[in-house]
């Protein structure tokens, strides 16, 4: 009987530690994500930079060149996204007129939720890039 306890409170201390791990790592990486999201595009590229550097042993000189590069690309990408944003709007309207033919109403009301809830999303991250350059100096929007 006292080795059945001994088993038991072992096993229970043992389950109760996993638990606990398990736990507090998942608190760890959803507060590390929450400040990654929250630092914004400038501070995100700084601590890409600094991981870079680190990571490849980059001179001051490579590093300065990679960052260069790195901000011709975000312009690039930011002028592409920028020509190519209403064609894309176009293809999801398409598509989201071809999926509600296909919902009835109940689920196409469902749907359209959904949508808004996502063009919010879209929004709301459009409005942080907007408030950056591509190359992270401050810019007013509507300009």
């Amino acid at each position: 009987m006292n080795r059945l306890k001994a088993i038991t409170g072992i096993v229970l201390i043992f389950a109760l530690g996993v638990l606990s791990g398990v736990l507090g790592t998942d608190m760890y990486y959803k507060n590390r994500i929450e400040r990654f999201r929250e630092a914004g595009p400038p501070a995100r590229r700084e601590m890409f930079m600094k991981r870079l550097t680190r990571r490849l042993d980059l001179t001051q000189q490579q590093e300065e060149k990679v960052s260069e590069i790195f901000a011709e690309m975000r312009e690039e990408l930011f002028a592409l996204r920028t020509k190519h944003q209403p064609e894309l709007a176009e293809i999801r309207a398409r598509s989201h007129a071809r999926i509600k033919a296909v919902l009835n109403a109940d689920q196409q009301e469902k749907f359209d939720e959904m949508i808004e809830r996502l063009k919010q999303r879209r929004h709301d991250r459009g409005a942080s890039r907007r408030d950056h350059a591509p190359t992270g100096r401050l810019v007013q929007p509507n300009q």
